[in-house]
């Protein structure tokens, strides 16, 4: 029993590595920045979303978030807003 429960943990493992980075993701740990402007990696995120926002280039080789990575997340904060908006308007369209 335990080696069936090691071995699925180590597919679980191989699929969460081989599943494709979201830009969701990326923006997500792009969030967890503090006072001194730093990206942190949080327990629950895995390191290579933060190997590939670094390659990509939406954070520079000392942490901080680049011009690119702001871009980022002012484009899903202003779609999610956006989708707030259309939400609040069609349960206010429903009503009337």
């Amino acid at each position: 029993m335990r080696q069936c429960s090691k071995a699925m943990d180590v597919n679980v493992q191989q699929w969460l590595n081989d599943k494709p980075v979201t830009e969701t993701e990326i923006a997500r740990l792009l969030d967890q920045r503090f006072g001194d402007g730093v990206v942190y990696l949080s327990r629950n995120m895995p390191r290579r979303v933060y190997n590939l926002a670094l390659r990509k280039g939406y954070i520079d080789l000392d942490g901080h978030v680049t011009r690119k990575g702001r871009t980022l997340l002012a484009s899903l904060n202003a779609d999610q807003a956006g989708a707030r908006n259309e939400s609040v308007a069609r349960v206010f369209s429903v009503g009337t």
